[in-house]
Parts: C-alpha cells; structure tokens; sequence
C-alpha cells in the first residue's frame, strides 16, 4: 500500500467533507486505520526517519483540519447569531419603508421582506423583494365570526363590521389581529394584542376594560391612529408600539410600559403618565402640555420640539433625555434628575420650577452651556 497517497486522500476526503458540512470525520478509526498502514508499509521503507516525518505530516495535517474545523463552526455561529428578528409590520402599504425580514399581510398571505429599503413594491407580485410564508389561518374563520373568551382569535380581522365593540373577551389571544372602529364597552382585560394593526382608527372610551392588555409592536400612524379619551389604560403594555400620530386625552396610563414606543406627533395632553416606564420613547413634536409624568422613568427619551407647558415631571427619571428645542413653561422639575440631558434651545425655563434636588449633572443648558461639575454646577443662571 502507498502511504503517502493513502494518507493525501483521507485527507483530501476529510476537507472536502468539511466544506460539505460533515464534521468530526476525523474518527478513531481512521486515524487507526493511518498507523496501521504506517506499521505495515515501515518494512517497505528505506528511510525510517522520512517515514516518521510522514508520520508527523500526517499529525500536523489532522490538527490544522481540525483547527478549521472549529473556526468554521464559530463563523457560522456567529452569522446565524447576528440575524435580526423578524418584525412584523402589520398591513402593507405602499408608503413605508421595510426593512429585511420585516413580515407584513398581503392578500391573505403572510410575506417577509428580502430587501433593505423595500418599498411600493406588493408582495405577490415580486418575488425579488418578497417571501411567501404562510397562508393566513382560514380555518379560524368562523371563531373569528363569533369570538369567544379564551379561544386562540390571532390573526382575526376585527376591522369592518365585526369589530370588537362591546366584545367580552378578557386575557384572550389576539395577536396579529386587524383592529378599526370603537372599542365601547369591550373589556380586554389582559388580552393579548400584540403586533396588532389599526385600520382607519381604534377609539378607546372611558367605558372599555383594558387594564393589563399587551400592545406591544401596535402598529398604527397618524392616518390611522389609536384615539382615547378618559380611558383607563394603566399597566396596559405599549412597548415597541407605534402609536405615530395617536390622540390620547385625560386617560389613565400609570405603570403603563412605553419603552421604545412611538408617539411622535401624537396629542397627549392631560393625561396621566405616573410611575410609566418610557426608556428610549419618542415623543418628539408631540404635545404633552399638563400631563403628569410624577415618578416616570424617561432615561434617554427623545422630547425633543415638544409641547410641555405646565407638566409635572416632579421626582421623574429624565437622564440623557433630549429635551432641545421643548416648550417647558411652567413645567414642574422639583427633584427630577436631568443628569446628561440636552436642554439646548428649550423655551420658557424663566417659569419652570426646580429645587435644590434637581439633577443637572452632565446636562446641556438652554443656553447651551454644559454643566461639568467644576465650573459650572447647574443649569441655574444658563436658562432658569
């Protein structure tokens, strides 16, 4: 037998099938199978030093196989670990902007985006841009004509005439479901409403039972928006949401989870925001003007541009928050920790009220001036 050809294949053998794919060839039984060949042929050869020094190559070549055996698994893993997660987006439309792998419904159909910056381009028609998953569920059809409490209602179209007002369906499934028209006496208590999307609009009244609801990656804008007056929306999960555009009026949203939502433009204006969790909301260009934000937690929210006269922040997390360019006369900052916020350009800080509490370490002034702890210790006399 020749050695060295046997030798060159297996390993030839045993790259080509790690390319393929196929780890851990490298088994006992072929490296025995390599010193046993080795043993044989030794009779045959002249030279026994240059048989160990095949011997050797044949060590060296298994450990550098072996070596890209493990770098080839650690790429892959790495790759398969930076794959985002699928967004569901609800609706298509032709005006926004999909990025990869954001799913959407289409013609009863569920389609993910194969593109970054996919737009006006419908789903069933290219190919290109879009991936056909699934059919949406028919065979739910007729659960969704008379929905009933506990019943798995996901992906349900409530948006025309069968619509959930005054529908007794509390800690139900609801996700991925069409939502339009008035809520009235509806109670939702607990249900489960995520990656849900507004058509036309979804009115929420004083008389509809939401508390505890899951929200979370709502999608809805400002020509579709979430509209509530008076309603009870405390501990109600918003986070992810998109709520562009929305019109809440004096309703109750202490302990709700707005982290990452998206309430730019929106009309807040008397509500109640006690104790809320709004980490990294926007709120730009939005009107909050004698909301209570008492005890909220803002850290790196961006109000910038927006409307605050006469809100309470009072004892309120606003660290990093971007308050540039806000309307803050007569806002209540008693005790708010504004550490590293950006206060540049903001209005009406002469009639804002603050005390020896409030927090100014790291922030930029109105003036524009950034407080450093050394030669400037506060906002006061930059603005206030």
């Amino acid at each position: 037998m020749n050695l060295s050809r046997t030798s060159s294949t297996l390993i030839f053998a045993s790259s080509l099938l790690m390319v393929l794919g196929v780890r851990h060839w490298w088994t006992d039984d072929a490296l025995s199978f390599i010193r046993h060949s080795t043993q044989d042929s030794k009779s045959n050869q002249p030279n026994s030093a240059h048989t160990n020094s095949r011997r050797m190559q044949a060590v060296v070549n298994e450990t550098k196989i072996a070596d890209a055996e493990d770098e080839f698994t650690i790429s892959v893993t790495s790759v398969a670990s930076s794959k985002p997660s699928p967004q569901f987006r609800g609706d298509w439309g032709e005006s926004p902007v999909y990025g990869r792998y954001d799913q959407v419904h289409y013609q009863n159909g569920l389609y993910q985006s194969l593109q970054k910056a996919n737009q006006n381009q419908p789903p069933a028609i290219s190919p290109d841009y879009w991936q056909f998953l699934e059919p949406l569920k028919s065979a739910q059809e007729a659960l969704c004509r008379s929905p009933q409490a506990g019943v798995d209602l996901s992906q349900c179209d409530f948006s025309e005439a069968n619509s959930l007002k005054d529908r007794k369906l509390p800690n139900t499934q609801l996700s991925k479901t069409r939502l339009s028209g008035e809520l009235g006496h509806a109670d939702l208590t607990g249900a489960n409403l995520s990656e849900a999307s507004v058509i036309g609009s979804l009115v929420i009244s004083a008389d509809t039972q939401l508390q505890g609801a899951n929200f979370s990656k709502l999608q809805s804008d400002g020509n579709n928006p979430v509209i509530s007056e008076g309603a009870d929306l405390s501990q109600v999960d918003f986070t992810a949401a998109n709520l562009y555009g929305a019109k809440f009026k004096d309703s109750n949203l202490q302990q709700a989870q707005l982290t990452g939502a998206t309430l730019t433009g929106a009309e807040l204006t008397g509500n109640h925001f006690e104790g809320a969790e709004m980490t990294q909301t926007n709120l730009s260009y939005a009107n909050l003007s004698q909301s209570g934000f008492a005890g909220a937690s803002l850290v790196a929210a961006d109000i910038s541009e927006a409307n605050l006269t006469q809100t309470d922040f009072n004892h309120s997390n606003l660290q990093q928050v971007n308050l540039a360019g806000s309307d803050l006369t007569g806002a209540d900052l008693s005790g708010a920790d504004l550490s590293g916020a950006n206060l540049s350009g903001a209005k009406g800080m002469q009639t804002a009220m603050i005390d020896a509490q409030t927090n100014f370490h790291g922030a930029i002034c109105p003036d524009g001036v950034s407080v450093d702890g050394k030669q400037v210790t506060t906002c006061l006399g930059h603005g206030f």
